[in-house]
């Protein structure tokens, strides 16, 4: 592996450590049935938020926890397909809502899965642009 690969599949380590920590590790159980049963509660519940003129930090947070994992994901495997990515981001989600569930630390909420599947593209979608524009950049300082 390159030295970059070895600092980026560290970095992707501490990510999913991260998350771990955030959804799970830090938490303590709750009481009562943690399953939300109304899909895209969260989406409408956001945009009550933004009618009112406020941003919903639970609705981001999903968004926002899971950009470096599409981001970080095609830099150390071999998938450089959108499809992998997301599929790998969706399966590392319903993993923490299936624990969320089984320990009851959290509530085992499809609309996160769905929000942090929707952070995995925009990381991917970074990761696609920053790729482009370094090539570019390299093959533009070639001299030629």
């Amino acid at each position: 592996m390159s030295k970059w690969k070895d600092i980026l599949t560290a970095l992707l380590g501490v990510t999913v450590a991260l998350i771990l920590w955030i959804t799970i590790l830090s938490r303590e159980a709750l009481i009562g049935t943690p399953i939300t049963y109304r899909p895209l509660h969260a989406l409408i519940s956001f945009l009550k938020e933004i009618q009112r003129g406020r941003i919903g930090a639970n609705f981001l947070g999903n968004i926002i926890l899971f950009i470096p994992v599409g981001f970080l994901l095609p830099c150390v495997t071999e998938w450089k397909k959108l499809w992998k990515t997301v599929v790998a981001g969706i399966g590392f989600s319903l993993f923490i809502e299936i624990i969320q569930l089984i320990t009851s630390r959290g509530c085992f909420d499809f609309d996160d899965v769905i929000l942090n599947g929707l952070g995995c593209i925009i990381g991917y979608g970074i990761h696609r642009t920053a790729r482009k524009l370094f090539t570019k950049g390299s093959l533009n300082t070639s001299g030629n």
